[in-house]
């Protein structure tokens, strides 16, 4: 079965170049695939370096050797030494990212920023704002809020713009860093359920869920990281 997801050998080291270069090692000959439409959990102790995988896995860190293999356009792209232009092309279209802080440009209103991902890809305003008016709703953001930008926003609806932008679009790899942190109940449960219905769709899952509960319901299989050399970075 061909993998959406292929990490071979990878090498991972950050540098404090505050201390003297200092190097923590974060990976070492680390491996993981992901078949389509499979789930999988990344675990591990807090500072081991599961939000850095994720990083790593959308282009936001450069690795220090190793290979990141993604099924992309009909081939295989590896992610380790590619140009930004077939990065952001990736990002278009193969790998979406729900990260735990929200980076809007300040003043976009929150309606915007959640249509983005539908407008980069060529769709129209208007089935854009549709789509975006449904998973805000969906996600109980008052509409009073949507011309606002959600810089202002409290920290759990900052998240759930978060999961607006990021499901808005259909991708076949998405990275989930604790998609339900900051959320009430209810939302938690919505939140699952758009989870589980990309699954169902065939979207192929890495999380990061830390509730227990949460990743026995999202995740096939978990994945666990271990510290190297008892060191931990910061994530």
């Amino acid at each position: 079965m061909k993998h959406m997801v292929d990490v071979d050998k990878l090498n991972k080291n950050f540098f404090l170049h505050t201390q003297g270069e200092a190097k923590i090692p974060v990976f070492r000959d680390f491996g993981l695939e992901l078949k389509p439409g499979e789930s999988v959990a990344l675990v591990g102790p807090s500072g081991v370096g599961k939000s850095t995988l994720l990083r790593l896995l959308y282009g936001n860190y450069k690795t220090g050797s190793g290979k990141i293999l993604v099924s992309h356009d009909g081939g295989s792209v590896n992610l380790s030494g590619a140009d930004p232009h077939t990065i952001l092309h990736i990002r278009k279209w193969t790998i979406g990212y729900v990260s735990q802080f929200l980076r809007v440009i300040p003043r976009v209103p929150a309606i915007q920023v959640v249509m983005e991902p539908m407008r980069g890809r060529g769709a129209s305003e208007e089935v854009s704002r549709d789509l975006a008016g449904k998973l805000l709703s969906r996600l109980r953001i008052p509409n009073r809020l949507w011309s606002l930008s959600p810089t202002t926003f409290s920290g759990g609806e900052q998240q759930r713009i978060n999961i607006a932008r990021g499901f808005i679009a259909t991708y076949p790899v998405m990275l989930l860093d604790e998609p339900t942190a900051s959320l009430d109940p209810d939302n938690t449960e919505t939140v699952v359920e758009i989870i589980k219905e990309a699954i169902g769709m065939g979207t192929s899952i890495i999380g990061i869920f830390h509730d227990e509960d949460i990743r026995n319901r999202l995740a096939s299989r978990c994945i666990e990281i271990q510290p190297i050399n008892n060191h931990t970075c910061s994530e």
